[in-house]
């Protein structure tokens, strides 16, 4: 394929589908590209049929948006900058008012919220912060900058419409393949340190507490869902950029409704609280704005096998600015000052590579 040629079939390609999602899955550089067309059959797993779903945090307030799929395959053989940018700069809206928390807003409502919890009780609170989209931002460098940097994580650009989201996940929702599932609790979260190994670090009962809060009630959901052979990886501190948190993985056999156990995981303590309702109350009073697809969930998924991923670490493209989405989890325990300071922590995975 001459170069030319190359570069017309792959925008003729993007212009005729719904959208796109160019993607790096976990210990993989490899970069795939997926043109997306919207389909109306919501969760279908048909035999050889590959499906791409893209879930907010909250169906009532934001769409949920189903795929049918199509792999891509030459367009790493030719430079595709120029059209990542004009097909996403092309559609994008303005972001005019966006409700940012400053430092003290966002440590009253950790005061706030953490007199509400008790023992064993946890709440996330998230918020939002609005930067200047660079002049000459480029949508498919930056993008191979996240490559490069977080090669453990489910890095994404997902554009449909006027959306354009970009993100670099570490965490799995529900990956499934010839019958073995997996699922994980990531939850509890400190800074990297250059002079320390994975197994040296050391974590507060805080930390430790909310970890084991959403461990346990992903161990539950699957149990409910009389899910067989459960295999517990006992909770260990893995690096996801800038920062290391707690995880703990289940491995079981999957022979139910994928639909179904999706659902009942979502969403887990690690994006919301526990209990659920009542950490959804509190997120519904004190942030004051919409999620939308952030925490929410994304990734593919066939009769056989799929890869769906929470959507953390993650931003919001518009045409003149970038909407990034921050949050932690709280206990009664939560210290405000440590807490804002983990969302610019968490923040950094993404603001320092543009």
């Amino acid at each position: 394929m001459d170069e030319q040629g190359g570069l017309l079939r792959l925008k003729q390609q993007l212009k005729a589908a719904d959208g796109f999602c160019l993607c790096s899955f976990p210990c993989s550089k490899n970069i795939e590209l997926f043109s997306l067309n919207r389909s109306a059959n919501g969760f279908a797993t048909k035999p050889n049929e590959q499906g791409f779903l893209f879930m907010p945090f909250d169906p009532v307030k934001n769409e949920p948006l189903y795929f049918s799929v199509e792999k891509i395959k030459s367009f790493s053989e030719i430079p595709v900058t120029e059209i990542f940018s004009s097909v996403v700069n092309n559609n994008l809206p303005k972001l005019s008012q966006l409700q940012e928390d400053s430092e003290d807003t966002y440590s009253d409502k950790v005061v706030g919220i953490s007199t509400l919890l008790n023992e064993n009780e946890k709440a996330v609170l998230s918020r939002t912060e609005k930067m200047a989209l660079p002049a000459n931002f480029d949508i498919y460098s930056y993008f191979k900058k996240l490559v490069d940097q977080y090669s453990s994580a489910f890095n994404f650009i997902f554009v449909y419409e006027d959306i354009c989201w970009i993100g670099a996940t570490p965490e799995l929702l529900l990956s499934y393949e010839n019958g073995i599932a997996e699922s994980m609790a990531l939850a509890g979260t400190q800074k990297k340190q250059a002079d320390k190994t994975l197994d040296q670090y050391q974590w507060g009962d805080k930390e430790i507490e909310e970890h084991q809060m959403v461990a346990d009630y992903i161990l539950k959901k699957l149990n409910d869902n009389k899910i067989d052979g459960i295999e517990t990886i006992p909770m260990h501190t893995v690096s996801a950029g800038p920062v290391v948190h707690l995880k703990t993985q289940f491995r079981f056999n999957l022979s139910n409704n994928i639909e179904a156990i999706l659902n009942s995981l979502h969403p887990t303590p690690a994006v919301s609280g526990l209990p659920v309702p009542k950490a959804l109350d509190i997120i519904q009073k004190y942030e004051e704005y919409n999620r939308s697809y952030y925490t929410g969930y994304l990734g593919f998924y066939n009769d056989k096998s799929g890869q769906i991923f929470v959507n953390l670490r993650s931003m919001r493209i518009f045409n003149n600015a970038i909407q990034l989405f921050i949050g932690g989890g709280l206990t009664k325990d939560s210290d405000a000052d440590a807490e804002y300071q983990e969302t610019v922590l968490k923040a950094s995975t993404l603001k320092n590579l543009i």
